[in-house]
């Protein structure tokens, strides 16, 4: 049983060295040509994903055109290459992003208390009015102008 299984692994090294063979062939040749032509020819994975030439610089990485049709699409340069976005989509994205993240729930004397979300769930924290940072300070100050309006 060893024997066999010790002929089964130099028959397989040998195999896989290429020990036996003259050389490569021309038909290794003409594939391995045919291969670097293709590679050569090849075209970018979707079409519409290049900067067209009357792109107009928004800011670094980002560039507003319009298409045939009058349509306007915001590019975006990622790792992997440009993104086409409609303008209204990018707009709402942004506007998105606008929204602060840390809310003012509660003004009890000179404490507030503030909530954000978080990635694993609520964070919940109370602060003297003197001592708050400029992002809490606004969201102090809309919680105050929301009372005040009511």
């Amino acid at each position: 049983m060893k024997k066999l299984t010790m002929a089964a692994v130099a028959l397989a090294i040998c195999a896989t060295s290429g020990f036996g063979q003259q050389g490569s062939s021309t038909a290794d040749k003409t594939v391995k040509a045919a291969q670097a032509k293709a590679a050569a020819k090849r075209v970018p994975a979707a079409a519409g994903t290049e900067l067209p030439a009357d792109a107009v610089k928004v800011q670094e990485g980002v560039y507003k055109a319009k298409d045939a049709k009058g349509k306007t699409w915001i590019y975006s340069r990622t790792p992997f290459g440009w993104t086409k976005t409609d303008e209204s989509s990018f707009k709402e994205a942004a506007h998105a992003s606008e929204v602060p993240s840390i809310r003012a729930i509660a003004v009890e004397g000179d404490k507030v208390k503030f909530e954000r979300d978080s990635p694993f769930g609520k964070s919940v924290w109370t602060k003297p009015v003197g001592d708050l940072a400029p992002e809490e300070k606004a969201a102090y100050e809309l919680k105050l102008n929301a009372k005040n309006e009511k």
